[in-house]
């Protein structure tokens, strides 16, 4: 894709403002394909997202339900999902494609399909994995990732949230902060230790994540 244009143009008489530049599918990533994505991406960002961002961006609103049940249909959240499981069994270039067009209307509804796209699936038993990608896909197991904590952010090998095995559960021990989207996900994926790295190993070793349906339990405070 190419970049856009500036949005200004110096000239001999003084600064013009330019409309930005669409961007344009080039080869040799073009495809007929690729490209009516693209151009229903674009046309449902500029004629239903943009005119509700216009309205509850300014407040901080939330996305309403109507937009995410239209992502649901249009079928953005299983961008990345096989189609023997609902999804368009796309790659992540269509995924980022129609995430930028979407973005140019309101980036948080371009967010959101990041939270879903088979995210919170990977789980041992085979018929749950296949129900978690199917509702994946129609927009209905959209997630949150804990991650940060407040002694590490981008040293995240440093987490000190523990995970501990008590017969049939794991009972999560700790503080995580940041975390998007925390109150209207389905599920939260956080990152745990489990283990501390044994000597020579690298830090990272004995991290791992958990899958929290929010039906599950009451969130806990905060």
């Amino acid at each position: 894709m190419t970049s856009s244009q500036s949005a200004t143009d110096e000239t001999t008489t003084g600064t013009v403002e330019m409309e930005p530049r669409r961007p344009d599918l080039l080869p040799p990533w073009h495809t007929p394909e690729r490209e009516a994505l693209q151009l229903q991406a674009r046309a449902f960002a500029m004629d239903e997202v943009l005119p509700v961002a216009d309205e509850l961006d300014p407040q901080k609103g939330e996305i309403p339900q109507r937009i995410l049940e239209r992502l649901g249909e249009l079928g953005y959240f299983g961008i990345t999902v096989d189609r023997e499981h609902g999804g368009m069994g796309l790659g992540v270039f269509e995924y980022c494609m129609v995430s930028e067009e979407l973005a140019r209307a309101w980036m948080s509804v371009a967010s959101i399909l990041a939270r879903s796209q088979g995210m919170g699936t990977s789980v041992a038993d085979a018929g749950r994995r296949d129900a978690l990608l199917r509702k994946s896909a129609a927009g209905s197991w959209i997630g949150a990732v804990a991650l940060s904590e407040p002694d590490a952010g981008s040293d995240l090998a440093n987490v000190q949230t523990r995970a501990v095995r008590d017969g049939d559960e794991w009972v999560i021990t700790g503080h995580k902060r940041w975390c998007g989207n925390a109150k209207a996900a389905d599920f939260i994926q956080v990152l745990v230790r489990v283990a501390d790295p044994q000597p020579g190993s690298p830090v990272p070793a004995g991290c791992a994540t958990c899958c929290w349906p929010r039906s599950a339990a009451p969130s806990p405070r905060g």
